[in-house]
């Protein structure tokens, strides 16, 4: 597993990217929000952004908490508060400065609302989900370094399919784990299942994630966080972009991704490395941080779910 403080690193453009994030959708969260009749894209977009601002919220009350147990550095603390009352700051600009076109109180025309969005609002939607897909990964990254404090104090129980079982003989690998907080009724759990077929049969693998909570809180009850399901190219562990990443070459990395000859979503068909995981064993702090910049997903594990 990979020394927390060596995933320190993947964070430094924590800042850069929730900014962009936080720049690009303010205008696509308000158009939908106001829009009764809103498309379907911009809802699942709002869904997103509820969730993105849930994770903020989040970042910001455990900080505080991080910085009593020393979990980090004070000076990244430090650069972490700042980056988040930065955001804050610059959505109170957007908010003060941005003119809805429309009188959304009024019974809006659907037609022009869908006139719109066709021609108006879909470029900017498109940049959006490509933005969040980015930083989504940065920004879960930072959330579980901050929920260390809560492992610490948690019991973690987690049951993997062992190597010998027929499952894994036959493509299948996952996990359930699970987080028990003593004393107050709180727990998590997180099923990962994935698939590899034959690579003559499908050159992908396919995962999925599953969150369950439980707060504790009275009449709450079972809350179903959202998961998410990916599709990542099967290759070689000699393909050039493993390569690079387990001699930490950033410079033949950022060619491999440039000339389509890797994806930062690739995993290995032997065992289910991803680059990320090859560049964090080998210790090759520059090419992690490369990775992540360029959108690596921190929370992919190999077949053996690390």
């Amino acid at each position: 597993m990979a020394d927390p403080l060596t995933i320190v690193g993947g964070i430094a453009s924590f800042a850069q990217l929730l900014s962009l994030v936080v720049k690009t959708t303010e205008v696509v969260f308000t158009f939908c929000h106001s829009v009764r009749d809103a498309p379907k894209e911009l809802k699942r977009i709002h869904e997103k952004l509820t969730c993105l601002n849930l994770a903020l919220k989040n970042i910001e009350a455990q900080l505080t908490e991080v910085y009593e147990f020393e979990i980090l550095p004070p000076d990244l603390c430090y650069v972490l508060h700042n980056s988040i009352d930065s955001v804050r700051k610059e959505v109170i600009t957007l908010y003060s400065k941005f003119d809805i076109a429309l009188d959304f109180e009024s019974p809006s025309n659907p037609l022009r609302v869908r006139l719109k969005w066709a021609l108006l609002e879909r470029h900017l939607v498109s940049d959006t989900v490509d933005r969040l897909r980015d930083s989504e990964g940065t920004l879960t990254c930072a959330l579980q370094l901050l929920n260390v404090p809560r492992l610490s104090r948690g019991q973690l129980q987690n049951t993997v399919l062992d190597v010998d079982s027929w499952l894994r003989k036959f493509g299948f690998f996952g996990s359930i784990s699970q987080i028990i907080e003593p004393g107050n009724g709180q727990w998590e759990s997180r099923i990962c299942m994935g698939f590899k077929p034959p690579n003559w049969i499908y050159t992908k693998s396919i995962t999925f994630d599953l969150i369950f909570a439980n707060t504790g809180i009275p009449g709450k009850g079972l809350s179903i966080l959202p998961g998410q399901i990916r599709l990542q190219n099967q290759v070689s562990l000699n393909s050039p972009l493993m390569m690079a990443c387990a001699q930490g070459d950033v410079r033949l990395i950022r060619q491999c991704l440039n000339d389509g000859s890797g994806q930062v979503g690739d995993r290995a068909s032997c065992c289910g490395k991803t680059p990320l995981l090859i560049a964090l064993e080998g210790k090759h702090l520059n090419a992690v941080t490369y990775l992540l910049e360029s959108g690596a997903d921190p929370n992919i594990g190999d077949d053996n779910q690390m």
